[in-house]
C-alpha cells in the first residue's frame, strides 16, 4: 500500500512489487481476501472462483478483476474492505492485473514506450483511451471509473491530503463527493502545485466518458435516455469521447431531474473555470492555446477569456466548436460563470441575496447594480461579454 512512499528502498520497492503481482494473480493467495470474500465471490463471481479453486494459477486474478468491475454489488463490510485496497494497489498499477497486462501490452508499447514509471504510463494510456484496442479499453475502464472515487485513488489523496483538510473535511464520503469537491477548488491558490497536478490528471481522465464521472452517471441516465429518445442528441457506440457530457451540458435547460441539473451546473463550472474540461477541447485547442495564450496559467477561467479576447484569430474551426458552448453559458448564466462566482461575491449577497438562480435571474440582477458605487471593477469585469454588459 505504501510502494510510492519516497523513503522506501529501490530493492525493497522491487521485491514488494513481484510479491504483488504474484498475489493479485490467485485469489487464494490473498488469505484475508479469500476469508472475507468467498461469500460474495460465490454468489457474483461463480465461474471465476470455480477456476480459482484449482488453485494453479490459471484463474489468472479473475475473481479480484470480477469483484472490481460490481464494486457496488458487494455486501459484506470486510469483503469491501479487503477489496478496496486490491482495487486501490490495481488503480496506482492497472498492470498488476494479469488479464489487463495481456491485452493492453500492445497497446502499452504503441502509446507509451516513452512514459516512465507507473502514475506517467497510465496517464498516458488514459490519454490515447479512445484509440486503445476494444478489450484493452474494456479492462482500463473497470479502473478508470474506480480511480473517480477518492476512496480508490491513493495518488489524489495523498497530494491532496492538506486540500481536503482545508476545503473539503466536511463533505460526505461516498459517490465521487469528495473528488467532486477536490475538482471544484482545484484552482484556488491554497491548493498546491502538486495537488492540482494530479487533479488536472483525473479532470482529463473524466473527459473521456460518463463512466469516469460517477456522480453524474448516477444521476443523469434517465435524463441522457430521454434526450436521445427525443432526437435532442445523438448517441454515440460505447460512450466514447464523453458525448453524453456533451449532451447534458449543451441541453442543460432540457433536463427534468433536479439532482442531475445540480451536478450538469458543477459541471458547466469547471468548464467555465477551464477549457480543459470539455471532452475534446484539450485537443482541439491545444496549437491555438500554445499561439494566442502561450503565457496565460491554465485554469480560473483564464484560458477562456483569453481564447475570447482572441476569437477572430481561432484557427482551429474545432476549438472554436467547443468553446463557443462555453461561451454561450458563460453569456447567459451568472451561476456557471466561474469568474462572476468567483469575483462577484459580495456583489452577490449585497444585491441579489434573495434572487432565486435560473433563467438568467441572478445575472440580470447583476446588470440591473452594475452601477452602484459599491461594485467592484473584479465583478463588472467579469460581468463583460454577458449578456448584461
Amino acid at each position: 500500500d505504501n510502494k510510492e512512499e519516497d523513503g522506501m528502498d529501490a530493492d525493497c520497492r522491487h521485491v514488494v512489487e513481484a510479491e504483488m503481482m504474484l498475489k493479485h494473480s490467485a485469489f487464494h493467495l490473498n488469505l484475508r481476501l479469500a476469508q472475507y470474500c468467498t461469500a460474495d465471490a460465490e454468489a457474483l463471481c461463480p465461474e471465476q472462483l470455480g477456476k480459482a479453486s484449482f488453485k494453479d494459477f490459471h484463474s489468472e486474478g479473475a475473481v479480484i478483476s470480477c469483484l472490481a468491475k460490481i464494486l457496488s454489488k458487494v455486501n459484506g463490510t470486510d469483503c469491501k474492505s479487503e477489496l478496496a485496497r486490491k482495487v486501490g494497489q490495481r488503480v496506482q498499477k492497472n498492470m498488476l492485473d494479469p488479464k489487463l497486462r495481456d491485452v493492453c501490452g500492445d497497446d502499452m508499447a504503441k502509446f507509451c514506450r516513452e512514459s516512465k514509471g507507473d502514475a506517467a504510463q497510465q496517464f498516458c494510456m488514459h490519454q490515447h483511451f479512445e484509440q486503445l484496442s476494444a478489450e484493452c479499453k474494456e479492462s482500463q475502464a473497470v479502473y478508470m471509473a474506480a480511480s473517480s472515487q477518492l476512496t480508490y485513488n491513493w495518488r489524489v489523496k495523498r497530494a491532496c491530503a492538506s486540500t481536503v483538510t482545508k476545503f473539503c473535511k466536511n463533505v460526505q464520503q461516498g459517490e465521487g463527493r469528495l473528488m467532486q469537491c477536490l475538482l471544484m477548488h482545484m484552482h484556488h491558490p491554497g491548493v498546491d502545485a502538486g495537488c492540482r497536478k494530479t487533479l488536472e490528471q483525473e479532470q482529463a481522465k473524466r473527459t473521456k466518458s460518463i463512466d469516469f464521472n460517477p456522480m453524474i452517471k448516477a444521476t443523469c441516465v434517465g435524463d441522457i435516455k430521454k434526450l436521445v429518445d427525443n432526437k435532442t442528441c445523438a448517441e454515440k457506440s460505447g460512450g466514447q469521447g464523453g458525448w453524453q457530457l456533451d449532451c447534458l451540458t449543451e441541453h442543460s435547460e432540457m433536463i427534468a431531474s433536479a439532482q442531475c441539473k445540480q451536478v450538469v451546473k458543477f459541471l458547466k463550472l469547471r468548464q467555465s473555470a477551464d477549457v480543459r474540461a470539455k471532452p475534446g477541447a484539450a485537443d482541439a485547442c491545444a496549437q491555438d492555446i500554445n499561439t494566442l495564450c502561450p503565457d496565460i496559467e491554465a485554469g480560473g477561467g483564464r484560458i477562456n477569456e483569453c481564447l475570447r479576447k482572441n476569437k477572430e484569430k481561432i484557427a482551429s474551426d474545432e476549438c472554436k466548436k467547443k468553446i463557443s458552448v462555453i461561451w454561450r453559458s458563460d453569456k447567459a448564466h451568472a451561476a456557471t460563470n466561474y469568474r462572476i462566482k468567483k469575483f462577484c461575491v459580495n456583489e452577490i449577497a449585497a444585491f441579489c441575496k434573495d434572487v432565486e438562480p435560473g433563467d438568467s435571474r441572478l445575472l440580470g440582477c447583476l446588470g440591473l447594480h452594475v452601477k452602484e458605487a459599491s461594485f467592484s471593477e473584479k465583478c463588472k469585469a467579469s460581468l463583460s461579454g454577458t449578456d448584461v454588459l
